[in-house]
């Protein structure tokens, strides 16, 4: 739009000016000052369709796929998190969208982030991603599903149109994506020790050594004290989540919006910084 108006000003500055103005009514037939007329006009007209199909599209995406939308009553649970929780608290999500935005608008440590941000190595941030994810109630073959679905539903985030409109995955299989790339950080880092996650590429398939060595994992993984090793200290849920698999054990709910609930340690207490605008 500031395109369009620069431009028009200067054509009308152009062809305002006293000589210009003169050599069209002196040299200039009518028929070619109409015919520039309609050229202008015409130019005009298709930067005009342009801009409003790019507005209209982007417009369809947003709603399609909610990939540039943080519902108001997502934003007031993390506006609740950094006005109420302390300085640096220990919490725990698996909620990719918390896991993304709380280091953005809030100023809390994640037990379970991207391994890039968190400066975890993938076999840590995936023990504690699995010790996180049987706590709150998640089954194996959730866990196993996930991972079938993992190469697959990532490969379709690096496809070129991607890049300019994000496909909208079903959940399980943006969650999937998710996991490939913040937990393990494939496919930029391929190996967990000397065991090859996927074979070919970006559409490659997880291979039967890193799906054995994975579910292995996930068997003897469990920690009976996870809240104590992990020092988690708030456990953040969506209300699909919550739905899903009730509330975590032996935590109490201190806020809830339409679509976050935020649970506590029963001896801990929120701790409301006053210096802080909410």
């Amino acid at each position: 739009m500031l395109f369009i108006v620069v431009v028009g000003n200067a054509l009308h500055q152009i062809i305002s000016m006293p000589i210009i103005a003169e050599m069209r009514k002196n040299a200039m037939p009518s028929v070619y000052r109409r015919r520039l007329g309609v050229s202008v006009f015409s130019v005009l007209l298709v930067m005009v369709t342009l801009i409003a199909f790019g507005s209209l599209n982007l417009a369809r995406h947003i709603t399609s796929n909610g990939s540039r939308y943080i519902p108001e009553e997502t934003m007031d649970a993390y506006r609740w998190i950094d006005c109420n929780l302390p300085n640096k608290a220990e919490v725990a999500t698996l909620d990719w969208e918390d896991i993304t935005l709380l280091p953005i608008f809030t100023n809390v440590n994640l037990v379970v982030g991207h391994s890039i941000i968190d400066g975890r190595k993938s076999s840590d941030e995936l023990k504690r991603f699995i010790n996180i994810w049987k706590f709150l109630g998640y089954n194996r073959l959730q866990f196993e599903q996930m991972i079938e679905l993992g190469t697959a539903s990532t490969s379709i985030l690096f496809q070129v149109t991607s890049r300019i409109n994000p496909p909208c995955l079903p959940k399980e299989q943006f969650e999937a994506s998710q996991f490939m790339m913040g937990i393990l950080y494939w496919p930029h880092v391929n190996k967990i020790g000397n065991i090859t996650i996927a074979e070919g590429g970006v559409k490659g398939k997880i291979t039967p050594e890193f799906r054995l060595f994975v579910m292995n994992l996930y068997d003897s993984t469990m920690d009976p004290d996870v809240i104590r090793k992990y020092k988690i200290q708030y456990i953040i849920m969506s209300s699909k989540q919550v739905a899903l698999l009730g509330n975590p054990k032996g935590m109490k709910l201190l806020y809830k919006t339409k679509t976050r609930s935020i649970f506590s340690l029963p001896t801990l207490q929120v701790m409301k910084t006053f210096n802080k605008p909410c």
